[in-house]
C-alpha cells in the first residue's frame, strides 16, 4: 500500500493533494471517457471531503489507506 501511495504522491511531500487524487482516480479507472474535467474535479472534491479527516486539504497515508479498504 505504501508503494501505491508513493506512486500517486507525485511531488513526494508525504501527502496526496486534490490534483494528485484526481490523477489517481483516472489511473485506477474511476473516471469514464465521457467525464469532463469538471466532473473529475467534483469527484475528487467529494472524495477529499469524505476522507480528509484532519481537514488539511490533502490525504495522509492513513487517510489514503481508508479509501482503499
Amino acid at each position: 500500500m505504501k508503494q501505491v501511495f508513493r506512486m500517486f504522491d507525485t511531488n513526494a511531500d508525504g501527502s496526496i493533494s486534490k490534483k494528485e487524487l484526481a490523477e489517481f482516480m483516472k489511473t485506477m479507472g474511476f473516471v469514464d471517457e465521457d467525464d469532463t474535467p469538471e466532473d473529475v474535479a467534483m469527484m475528487a472534491n467529494m472524495l477529499m471531503a469524505e476522507s480528509d479527516e484532519d481537514n488539511d486539504g490533502k490525504l495522509s497515508y492513513e487517510e489514503f489507506c481508508k479509501i482503499m479498504w
